[in-house]
């Protein structure tokens, strides 16, 4: 609703999949059914190539797209992800891998547009991305790994906790951080969008810590 302030159908379709990610969550967690796994981890690979998309066109001119088959180039590269992913559903270590390694790509392709002497990427996108990956690297997967090896103790331990916070584990953190790192991360290249198109703008914070973009232009009218 507010971290769109181009107003281009990139951002609002990147943050409808981080949506998806939520409620198949929600729905996996709270049912463990196979279908809400799949609504749950597939949109976290649709969310890549969303990134993807973002970054490739950071810099292009506005309905002047650098890649005008890479959208459909995109869904078809969804599908075929969601056919392997269907294939070998049972075998979690192939997601695993498979998401592993393209956020790797992601964020070594990402370092290096945001990081390039020949633009003008601003300190405040350089800041998202860096808050991006230290709550998904530095926090969320630490965090992950822990919840994972220690599942038994953990689980024992979350169940005597007193009243809201009864089962509540070192998973909930992981969550968080990993949802908190993709808005984050769909910030980042809507800032770097915004300097490359030369539009002013500044971040708040709602809540105090979720950064949203707006236009100066947009906030003083």
């Amino acid at each position: 609703m507010f971290n769109n302030p181009t107003n281009e159908t990139r951002h609002t379709i990147s943050y409808l999949v981080l949506m998806l990610i939520g409620i198949g969550s929600a729905g996996l967690h709270g049912t463990l059914q196979w279908i809400f796994q799949s609504s749950d981890e597939l949109p976290m690979l649709y969310l890549i190539n969303c990134l993807l998309f973002l970054y490739a066109e950071h810099d292009a001119p506005q309905d002047q797209p650098n890649h005008p088959y890479l959208p459909l180039q995109l869904v078809g590269v969804s599908l075929i992800s969601t056919l392997i992913y269907y294939r070998f559903q049972q075998i979690y270590f192939v997601f695993l891998t498979i998401f592993t390694s393209e956020i790797i790509a992601l964020t070594i392709w990402s370092y290096k547009i945001l990081n390039s002497k020949d633009n003008r990427i601003s300190l405040t996108a350089k800041n998202l991305f860096k808050l991006s990956n230290f709550n998904l690297i530095c926090v969320g997967t630490p965090v992950w790994i822990f919840d994972m090896l220690n599942c038994k103790r953990v689980i024992t331990f979350s169940n005597k906790l007193p009243g809201f916070f009864k089962g509540l584990t070192p998973h909930v953190v992981w969550h968080f951080t990993a949802g908190f790192a993709a808005h984050c991360s769909i910030a980042t290249v809507c800032c770097a969008r915004m300097d490359e198109l030369n539009i002013p703008y500044e971040v708040y914070n709602i809540l105090g810590f979720i950064p949203v973009i707006k236009t100066k232009l947009t906030k003083d009218r």
